[in-house]
Order: C-alpha cells, then sequence, then structure tokens
C-alpha cells in the first residue's frame, strides 16, 4: 500500500477524478449510508445501487428511506435494506446489535459513507443553548465516531474497504455564526485524518473526507435562504467523486480531503 496518496502527499493526479466509472463497479459491494434519507445521501444511495451495490440505508426517517428503498428496487437494482437509526437517542448497544446483524447477513461491509448532519440556522456562539450544542456536536461528530469504530472490525475484514466522511468548508475556514455545526465538522476531518494515520500500516481501509461544496440541498438552502438556487452545484456533479472513492481509484487515495468544487473548477 505504499504506492497510494496518503494524508501527508498535499496534490495528487487530477485525471484519477476523471476516470470512467465502470457498469459494474460496486457489483457484490455492500456500503452502509447514514443519512441516507437526504439529498446527498439519497442521490448516493441510488447512484452506488445503479453500479450493483448493496445499500444499508441508515437514517431517523423511515419514510423517505422507504422512498429510496422503492425507487432502488423498481429500478431493478440488489434490494437495499432500510435501518433506522435516530443518533440523537441511540446508545451504543444499538451499534453493536448493527455490527452482529450486518456480520450475519453479509459477512462483510466494503463501505462507510457518512452523510448525516444536524444543523440549525447560523447563529452567534452566545445564543446557542447547552441542549442544541451538545446535539449538533453528537450527530455531526460523536455519531460518526461511534458508527465507525464499532464497524471497524467488520471493514477491517473486508479486502480494500472505504470510509468516507462528509465535512463542509465551514470548518476549515472557522466561519462565524456556525457554531457547533462548524466545530464539529473541524472534529470529523480531525478524527478522519488521525484515523487515516492509524489504519494506513495495515493498508486494508481507505479513509478520505470530501467536501460537497454549496450544493443544492436542504441543508444549503437552510443556512443560505436567499441565494440564487441556480449558483448552486447539481448533486450529481458530486456523487461521482464519492463513487470514484468506491471504485479502483480509491485505491489510490488514503487520508485525503477531497475538495469537490475546487477538482469540478480545476
Amino acid at each position: 500500500m505504499s504506492d497510494r496518496i496518503h494524508s501527508d502527499q498535499s496534490q495528487f493526479d487530477l485525471n484519477l477524478w476523471k476516470q470512467p466509472i465502470a457498469e459494474t463497479a460496486l457489483e457484490n459491494k455492500v456500503i452502509l449510508i447514514s443519512g441516507a434519507a437526504g439529498d446527498l445521501g439519497s442521490q448516493l444511495a441510488k447512484d452506488c445501487a445503479a453500479l450493483g451495490a448493496t445499500l444499508v440505508l441508515m437514517d431517523k426517517n423511515t419514510t423517505k428511506l422507504e422512498h429510496v428503498f422503492d425507487h432502488i428496487l423498481a429500478a431493478g437494482h440488489p434490494e437495499p435494506v432500510i435501518c433506522p437509526v435516530d443518533f440523537l437517542v441511540a446508545q451504543p448497544v444499538i451499534y453493536v446489535d448493527l455490527l452482529a446483524q450486518l456480520s450475519e447477513q453479509f459477512g462483510a461491509l466494503h463501505g462507510l459513507i457518512h452523510c448525516a448532519a444536524l444543523f440549525d440556522m447560523p447563529s452567534p456562539v452566545i445564543d446557542i443553548d447547552a441542549i442544541a450544542w451538545q446535539q449538533q456536536i453528537h450527530v455531526n461528530l460523536t455519531a460518526a465516531y461511534l458508527l465507525t469504530t464499532h464497524l471497524l472490525p467488520l471493514l477491517q475484514q473486508t479486502v480494500n474497504s472505504r470510509i468516507i466522511f462528509t465535512s463542509d468548508s465551514v470548518a476549515r475556514r472557522g466561519s462565524a455564526y456556525w457554531g457547533a455545526y462548524g466545530v464539529a465538522k473541524a472534529g470529523l476531518e480531525q478524527f478522519a485524518h488521525i484515523l487515516a494515520e492509524e489504519l494506513e500500516k495495515a493498508g486494508k481501509v481507505s479513509v478520505n473526507t470530501v467536501i460537497p461544496g454549496p450544493i443544492n440541498t436542504h441543508l444549503r438552502h437552510c443556512a443560505y435562504p436567499a441565494e440564487n438556487r441556480q449558483k448552486r452545484i447539481n448533486i450529481n456533479r458530486i456523487t461521482p467523486f464519492y463513487l470514484r472513492l468506491l471504485d479502483k481509484t480509491g485505491d489510490q487515495v488514503h487520508g485525503q480531503i477531497i475538495d469537490a468544487q475546487a477538482l469540478l473548477e480545476a
């Protein structure tokens, strides 16, 4: 695995992100997506399924998960599994049970994509009450830690498995009014970096982070309600970065933060 692009290399071949993705690139792969009922997570689930993956759809919104399930099934793709979990109330035993269920049902986990997010309107730190702060830190950071560490044994049993975190540009700037969400995303990037370094030597699991940029989602609209939606990036232009990390391209990339908008503009 010494030929991989790892965390202390700031530059990598842009051609990696222009490689075509085979129609069966994710065939026989089992991939869990948290936040699979959201705009980004649901589109990723549909795209992964179209490439042959079997999806584990995790979110608290069961109704929306069922819509994603129905779409995937109607398209003739592998039948996904619905996994309703509310990160705000989920106890550690939930993740223990999840590992046991996935091990029994599939015996493998090839990918874990973190898309779950909790976001309130931007506001000064002084106006954020303690409960809201704790909830955003928990959903946006602690839950990702819990899910990752509990499923890591199964990921490590699989050859060339992937963990992909989703961050936000505000985590890099420490922008005013982004409060607990910004703090959590900054922490998430550090967690991903630490995890990547710890797993580097074993060479079994690739860990990377994607920053989607200003995509056209409900979360973006909540943050910038007056923004012209036509100036936002279509989600369909962003999901290929995740797909390439899951595909053979991901064999060469580890410990990186992928700025999707910058690569689109390069």
